[in-house]
């Protein structure tokens, strides 16, 4: 192949990774499967000094989605991270956003990305501002928690407190105020038990077992949407945005490196 036609398909890499492509899907939310109830209050974001709702009584738990046949069912092509099974359109997920819902039965569009390039809106109104994208340490607690108690989705066993437990202890993480210790019974964002005993305890000793040590699980991503709630699932990962200015990187250094070839003489 002629050096020019060397540099030509490099540059077309190049400019072709630059930028992502929205990945989009489009699902059915089927409902809970497994669930259990709590109480939670969300304070003023930037002092914590005054409350922002009042408490609220809401149902956590193991969220179900089906998935629209074929191109009606958007265009990422990946599928539910489940180990010994077959691709299939079911699959199953967590809320991100507590103020945020999701209606049985309705048809949602999501762009899907990774934790770190989602950005989370979690508002009543356009004027409530937003959560923004998630730290470095918040994707990581939100790894490490599901690695430790339910690291492949839709085929690890769940009780009914644990995905309760898992629901509120995602929000902990997702909405308290940045570097602060998790406390399901202070800070921005609080909870408390109702009619179900222990779900709130349950979910502080998750939250207290992360450690150094604790397992990650991967495959992790987040299905994004303006207008209704995120969800964390576990499909087949995308490239992070930094992946796509490394491959960009490595394709100009070979651009480079054919230049300075072809002005050796000979």
């Amino acid at each position: 192949m002629k050096q020019s036609s060397v540099l030509s398909l490099l540059l077309a890499l190049l400019f072709s990774t630059s930028v992502a492509p929205a990945q989009i899907v489009v699902a059915k939310f089927e409902g809970e499967s497994l669930f259990a109830q709590a109480e939670r209050l969300i304070r003023d974001d930037s002092t914590i000094s005054r409350p922002r709702s009042t408490w609220i009584t809401l149902d956590g738990g193991l969220m179900n989605f089906t998935r629209q046949s074929g191109v009606d069912g958007g265009n990422y092509a990946g599928a539910p991270f489940m180990p010994g099974t077959t691709a299939i359109n079911s699959f199953v997920g967590f809320c991100m956003e507590p103020r945020q819902f999701v209606e049985t039965g309705t048809t949602y569009t999501w762009t899907v990305s990774s934790l770190s390039d989602t950005t989370l809106l979690d508002v009543n109104t356009p004027t409530d501002g937003g959560l923004g994208k998630l730290t470095s340490l918040q994707v990581d607690r939100l790894s490490k928690l599901f690695g430790t108690y339910y690291p492949y989705f839709g085929v690890s066993t769940l009780t009914n407190k644990d995905a309760g437990a898992l629901q509120l202890a995602t929000w902990e993480i997702v909405r308290e105020l940045p570097n602060t210790t998790l406390s399901m019974y202070n800070g921005n964002i609080q909870f408390r038990n109702t009619t179900e005993a222990g779900i709130v305890e349950r979910a502080q000793e998750m939250l207290s077992n992360l450690d150094a040590s604790s397992i990650r699980a991967v495959n992790l991503v987040a299905l994004h949407s303006d207008g209704a709630q995120d969800i964390i699932v576990q499909f087949g990962q995308i490239p992070e945005p930094s992946t796509y200015g490394l491959i960009g990187a490595g394709a100009l250094a070979t651009v480079a490196l054919v230049r300075r070839r072809k002005k050796r003489p000979n």
